[in-house]
């Protein structure tokens, strides 16, 4: 019943945020032009507000944060290589191998496993102790997210129906004009050169990066309002297969091998237990790479996240006791 109960206080905030989001869509209350616009707020401001804030004010202390960069990075590549072996086997076609590989290896980190993360942590530790972690995360994850979108210029171009191919040039600056990784290395900088950040400037970050999860959990709520048509979802299942069991498992035992332990482990699992990234559709759609299957499988992984999170809860409460 403690277990439950501790499950409960986790994910049901979670839960009714995308619940609401939905709810918000369907009494059209928010319109596809407004969810747009939510989503680029809480990228663009919330998230990106966040990172700088946490990453500028973090001691960059290495000796955690590349444990969580190995960990995710081995795991990113081991699961591309699951789901492209599993998708070839199937004998689809080429958009439908690259948009299953992109299923099966990109996580949700930000949106979602980050605010998971929070109610997890949240009254279990005193607010220092939270804040060490999070950088950790922060500055751990950050390379990761570069890693994710190379290997997925380079996976829906290989298999994209499209003949003409970016150049690498376009590549690389679509990677660095991503807000998130602008933030880290302004972060980055500010934190190597130890540049204090005024009071009224810090407080005007923190209530910006407020705005962040909240937006970006109604926004996924009102995207899985648009997704109508489930019926390929078996093409998409081995993806789906690989995202949320295998992922996780490469994850944690990695991050157990490297000698990370307590919630800092928890916290390094859960993030490759997020369904598969919303950015993914749109990289999938601007590739010609099945962006119709990779959209009904951001749906199926965030409702099935839940089971998948819920149970790694459950095995941690009942470890820690």
């Amino acid at each position: 019943m403690q277990q439950a109960l501790y499950i409960l206080n986790v994910l049901f905030p979670i839960f009714a945020i995308l619940a609401l989001g939905f709810f918000l869509f369907k009494i059209k209350l928010l319109t596809p032009e407004m969810q747009k616009g939510l989503n680029k707020l809480a990228f663009f401001v919330g998230l990106s507000s966040m990172l700088f804030l946490k990453i500028a004010q973090a001691d960059l202390n290495f000796s955690v944060a590349w444990k969580i960069t190995v960990a995710h990075t081995v795991t990113m590549l081991v699961s591309a290589l699951v789901a492209y072996i599993l998708a070839k086997a199937c004998k689809y076609d080429r958009p439908t191998i690259g948009a299953i590989v992109q299923i099966g290896y990109r996580s949700n980190m930000f949106y979602l496993g980050i605010p998971i993360i929070l109610f997890v942590i949240d009254g279990v530790m005193d607010t220092a102790t939270k804040d060490d972690l999070l950088s950790d995360l922060f500055i751990g994850v950050t390379p990761v997210m570069v890693a994710y979108n190379i290997l997925a210029v380079i996976v829906l171009t290989t298999f994209s129906e499209e003949t003409k191919k970016p150049s690498p040039a376009k590549i690389t600056l679509n990677v660095l004009k991503n807000p998130l990784i602008i933030a880290a290395i302004a972060g980055g900088i500010f934190a190597v050169y130890k540049i204090p950040i005024p009071k009224m400037c810090e407080r005007t970050l923190d209530s910006l990066a407020g705005i962040a999860f909240p937006l970006a959990l109604i926004g996924i709520g009102s995207t899985l309002a648009q997704v109508k048509d489930f019926s390929i979802l078996k093409s998409a299942s081995w993806g789906i297969f690989v995202k949320l069991i295998i992922s996780p498992i490469i994850c944690f035992s990695m991050a157990y091998f490297l000698g990370l332990r307590g919630y800092m482990l928890l916290a390094t699992g859960l993030l490759s237990a997020t369904p598969t990234a919303i950015s993914s559709y749109i990289m999938a759609d601007q590739m010609k790479c099945n962006s119709h299957l990779t959209a009904v499988a951001i749906a199926a992984t965030t409702l099935l996240s839940f089971i998948t999170i819920a149970t790694i809860l459950y095995i941690f409460s009942m470890v820690v006791g």
